[in-house]
């Protein structure tokens, strides 16, 4: 009679990977590029001299808006409502400004079509395109609005060369909405960097004394944080946005916003050139 052989499995189990010690993916990193056709819209980007200033430009709009933004981050109320005006202001400029792209468009084909044209937006031979690197949200909105306007300027210049006119004439248009984002531009300028809480605010300390002094009284619902911009930060307390901060800085080495802004600056190309003056 056969001795039955029992067979054994063996099974070599390795312990399971702590999933703590797996490292983090990096932060994430893209290419953002604003391309501009006229030197109407070249010059909300790099700035224009008028009289002995020059005016607000995106890339210092861009800056500004980030130290609000990293403020914010630490309670500051004042600079939580600023990052909600901006955020209001930008959406209600750019909500007309379409309505004007849409508006001045629709003028342009209905009188290419009494005139028997097919007529294509006017661009330039070497339109200009710049790299956009900002801390937050805000600076892209703001190239987004010089986009817009860039496209309201070509349909203008297209019309005037070809013989059309509009109810007004193309530099009091112009003028008009330069005039408009320019003032949207110069608004984070006038939060100043004051160290302050909302607890200050409670309290009514001088902190909170000097702050109101400098720009004016806070509504109820941005000290109660009710009401915040859709792009404004988790809040959390000074000393812990301070190390989190440099932790992230450690492992990631980002480059820093004002090396962001230096290099916006530096890669700007020269102002595009429709083949016709604008």
């Amino acid at each position: 009679m056969s001795q039955a052989n029992d067979t054994q499995l063996s099974i070599e189990t390795k312990p399971q990977q702590n999933n703590s010690s797996l490292k983090k993916p990096a932060r994430l990193t893209g290419n953002v590029k604003l391309t501009l056709h006229t030197s109407a819209a070249q010059q909300l980007f790099i700035g224009t001299k008028e009289g002995r200033k020059r005016t607000t430009d995106l890339l210092q709009f861009g800056g500004r808006m980030t130290e609000i933004w990293l403020a914010a981050k630490k309670d500051n109320p004042y600079a939580d409502w600023f990052l909600l005006r901006a955020y209001d202001r930008l959406a209600k400029v750019r909500q007309q400004l379409l309505a004007a792209v849409s508006q001045y468009r629709q003028q342009l084909e209905s009188a290419n079509q009494k005139n028997r044209l097919d007529v294509e937006l006017f661009t330039s031979s070497k339109p200009s395109s710049h790299p956009l690197r900002f801390g937050t949200q805000y600076g892209f909105l703001g190239g987004s609005l010089i986009a817009d306007y860039d496209e309201l300027m070509r349909i203008l210049l297209t019309a005037r060369q070809i013989g059309i006119l509009f109810d007004e004439p193309y530099s009091v248009i112009q003028q008009a909405w330069k005039k408009q984002i320019i003032e949207l531009f110069r608004l984070p300028f006038q939060w100043a960097a004051f160290s302050v809480t909302r607890l200050d605010v409670e309290k009514n300390n001088d902190n909170a004394k000097a702050a109101e002094a400098k720009m004016g009284k806070l509504p109820k619902d941005v000290i109660e944080a009710k009401i915040r911009s859709p792009f404004a930060p988790i809040i959390i307390p000074a000393q812990e946005a301070t190390d989190q901060a440099t932790s992230e800085d450690k492992k990631d080495n980002p480059q820093s916003t004002k090396n962001n802004d230096k290099k916006n600056q530096e890669q700007s190309e020269p102002a595009p050139k429709l083949n016709q003056s604008d």
